[in-house]
């Protein structure tokens, strides 16, 4: 995924609606979305701050991402493209969840309760 396209599908998210429950709940079940480095109370994160998180990424250049990730075993240049994709993947996830959509539960039950 290009980072235009990451960029417009962030900005795109609709507004935040049950975001204490859904968090919750999300914690009651120690759901923690793979990342390449922790974001920050997550799982209460805002529409804003994704678009901001997600626009610090995509603007590192080349040596900021190697010493932020640097040792990774994926190229430095590709990292933090790599971070914002799997931030906004998780998002879009997160959001479904909070409007409770029954796939998106589907989907964190099978993976997290059904074991």
């Amino acid at each position: 995924m290009n980072a235009d396209k990451i960029l417009r599908r962030a900005r795109g998210l609709p507004l935040e609606v049950n975001v204490g429950p859904t968090a919750e709940r999300l914690e009651h079940m120690n759901w923690r979305p793979e990342f390449l480095e922790d974001v920050e109370d997550f799982l209460h994160i805002t529409r804003d701050r994704l678009v901001a998180g997600v626009e610090n990424l995509l603007d590192m250049d080349n040596e900021e991402s190697e010493k932020r990730f640097g040792t990774l075993t994926i190229d430095s240049d590709r990292a933090a493209l790599t971070q914002a994709s799997l931030l906004l993947n998780a998002a879009e996830l997160l959001w479904r969840l909070r409007l409770d959509e029954p796939e998106a539960w589907d989907q964190i039950n099978e993976l997290y309760e059904d074991d």
